[in-house]
């Protein structure tokens, strides 16, 4: 008699645990598939953006002109891209060309390049 209760007490531990673990992934693959799209979305985003031509020193003077981060503007420009408003987003680059030049916080310029590749390359004079 005693085996037939613990044999019950543990099929049904076992029942609660599969409904409870399985209740809890629903849960938490509904709470998470929103991040993904809204990732998934943003990546699509600047992937046109950097696709149709523009680069990063855009996406800076973007975020400077806009007051936005860096990301949120590779972001916008690539929906903009997107919604074939391209001609408004150069025009805006322009404007915000005129008030932001990009790496303006850098001390660097082209020519440090060659003094750059060398030290990359461990090619640096003594």
């Amino acid at each position: 008699m005693k085996s037939r209760y613990v044999r019950q007490a543990f099929f049904a531990g076992l029942a609660t645990a599969l409904l409870s673990t399985t209740a809890l992934t629903a849960i938490s693959s509904v709470a998470v598939r929103p991040a993904y799209a809204d990732e998934a979305s943003e990546l699509a985003s600047i992937n046109a953006f950097f696709d149709f031509g523009y680069g990063v020193c855009d996406a800076e003077v973007l975020s400077k002109f806009w007051g936005i981060d860096f990301w949120e503007a590779k972001v916008i420009g690539g929906e903009k891209v997107q919604a074939g408003a391209h001609d408004v987003l150069s025009e805006v680059l322009s404007q915000a060309y005129g008030s932001h030049v990009c790496g303006e916080t850098s001390a660097l310029d082209y020519h440090d390049a060659g003094d750059i590749a060398a030290l990359w390359m461990g090619q640096t004079e003594a």
